[in-house]
C-alpha cells in the first residue's frame, strides 16, 4: 500500500513518526513523535507541510537544522520537549493566545 504523506497531519493519521537528521553538522539523528509535534505546530500556527516541517526544528547536540527528514514507524527516540501534562498545554496555548 502507497501512503502519500504531504503534511505532517498524514504523518499523525497513520501513527508514523518522523526520522530526523542532522547529517550536515553533526550526524545526530532521532525519530520524533509526530503527534506531540503536530499540537505544538497547531498551537503556534505553524505550517505543516512535509517540506516546511524543518523550519522550525532544532538539532539538540549542535543547533544545526535537520538535513534529512522521513516518515517512520519506529517509535520516538529523541528527547522529551513541550508539554508533558494537559494542563501544562492548555496554560501553553493561553500564553500564546494572551
Amino acid at each position: 500500500m502507497n501512503r502519500k504523506f504531504e503534511s505532517l497531519w498524514d504523518v499523525t493519521r497513520w501513527d508514523a513518526n518522523l526520522h530526523v537528521q542532522c547529517t550536515f553538522h553533526c550526524g545526530n539523528e532521532s525519530v520524533v513523535d509526530a503527534k506531540r509535534m503536530a499540537r505544538w505546530y497547531r498551537i503556534h500556527c505553524w505550517t505543516m507541510g512535509m517540506g516546511q516541517v524543518g523550519q522550525h526544528l532544532r538539532c539538540s547536540r549542535c543547533l544545526g537544522r535537520p538535513t534529512h527528514i522521513r516518515v517512520t514507524y519506529n517509535p520516538p527516540t529523541g528527547p522529551r520537549w513541550g508539554p508533558q501534562t494537559e494542563e501544562e498545554w492548555v496554560k501553553t496555548v493561553r500564553r500564546l493566545r494572551g
